[in-house]
């Protein structure tokens, strides 16, 4: 039976990439993972809720890759910066699909500032695998500290296997994210009254 119809559920990007997930596809992301003190201030009022926000997103897309049948290939890895790496702010909005797809832009990846906000991103459709696939082993290479050859992650599929051992075992530049596990007080707060009324394909509480 097919499920029910539901606009605002179905449109919602994090939504549809747990879809991709169910239907085989791995997902590798790259984030940031702020540490906010308790002192009040709207900067660490405003990076509590996007926090929250990005947790929410996480722990939905890992309960669908954790609960797939025996044999599904779908996959979903998410780190962060560490070190040094990590006094950085990760700000730029990229996605790359298959060494065939690249999106690049200001939009972050959420539904008010998809729908909403003035923001401005470029897609290229490469089927020849020249940009796309260029711009991965370069990220790949700097985030895995590789210094020689690059023949082994010039299958996106090797690429995908080592950021996701980099990332599980803190080498090169990556780390695990790291959930605090708050998912109540700021979906009830500004993200679902203010930030985006929608606020997540599932609840998680």
């Amino acid at each position: 039976m097919a499920s029910e119809r539901n606009d605002a559920r179905d449109t919602d990007l994090v939504y549809q990439l747990g879809k991709a997930i169910e239907r085989g596809v791995k997902v590798a992301v790259l984030t940031n993972n702020f540490k906010v003190s308790d002192e009040y201030s709207y900067q660490n009022y405003d990076r509590k809720v996007a926090n929250y926000q990005r947790e929410y997103s996480v722990t939905y897309l890992q309960n669908i890759a954790e609960s797939l049948q025996e044999g599904g290939t779908g996959e979903f890895i998410v780190g962060c910066l560490s070190g040094k790496a990590g006094q950085g702010y990760i700000h730029s909005k990229l996605m790359l699909v298959d060494d065939e797809f690249t999106i690049l832009g200001s939009a972050n990846f959420e539904q008010r500032s998809m729908t909403h906000d003035s923001e401005l991103s470029v897609g290229i459709i490469d089927p020849d695998n020249l940009f796309t696939k260029t711009l991965r082993i370069t990220l790949v290479k700097e985030h895995l500290k590789i210094t020689g050859s690059t023949s082994d992650i010039d299958n996106w599929l090797d690429a995908y296997n080592q950021v996701k051992s980099a990332i599980l075992n803190s080498s090169g530049n990556l780390m695990p994210f790291e959930l605090t596990g708050d998912y109540t007080y700021w979906h009830g707060m500004k993200l679902r009254n203010i930030v985006a009324p929608y606020a997540g394909p599932a609840q998680l509480r």
